[in-house]
This record gives C-alpha cells, structure tokens and sequence, in this order.
C-alpha cells in the first residue's frame, strides 16, 4: 500500500525551510528523512496554492502529522455525514456518540 500522505507532509517541510517543496530530489531527501524507501520521491501535482492546506501538518514530524491528518479526515467524514441532509441513512449524530 502507498501512503501518499508523505508526499503533502515532504512538501509542507520543505517549504517550511525553504526548500523547493515541487523539486524531486529535495522531496526525495525529505521522504527518506521520514523513512520512504522508494527509489524515486512522491510528489506533490498540485497547485502551489493547495500547500496552505498542509502547511500546518508540516510543523510536526511525520508520524505525527499523520495522526492529526487522520483524524481530521475522520472527523470531515462524521461530519459530512451527521449533515448529509438526509441523503444517507444514519442515526442522530451527536458528539456524545464518538465516546461510546
């Protein structure tokens, strides 16, 4: 499996340091950093704007960063879902619910 979140990680570190976060032997020297065994680095295809989004993941070191991005993307998806306007079936949605 290819965790591709290593590539927006790689990039946001780089910019950070000023680096070149679309430069492929940087992000390959980033990548390995964070343990990417590949022979050639992931990159990044988007637009150099769509950095802001990661930028803050590139504070933290990579495992971290990870975590945050994970759970992030799993509270977007409870609450896409809670505000689904009813289009998806699910029980009432409550933040009580994410303990229990």
């Amino acid at each position: 499996m290819i965790n591709d979140f290593i590539a927006y990680w790689a990039a946001a570190r780089l910019l950070l340091t000023n680096g070149n976060a679309f430069l492929p032997a940087e992000q390959l020297e980033m990548q390995r950093s964070a343990g990417w065994t590949g022979s050639t680095a992931l990159l990044m295809y988007y637009p150099p704007w769509t950095l802001s989004v990661f930028l803050p993941f590139g504070y933290f070191d990579y495992d971290t960063a990870q975590t945050l991005w994970f759970l992030q993307n799993s509270v977007f998806i409870y609450l896409g879902l809670c505000y689904s306007g009813g289009y998806i079936p699910t029980p009432r949605c409550s933040w009580d619910k994410l303990g229990r």
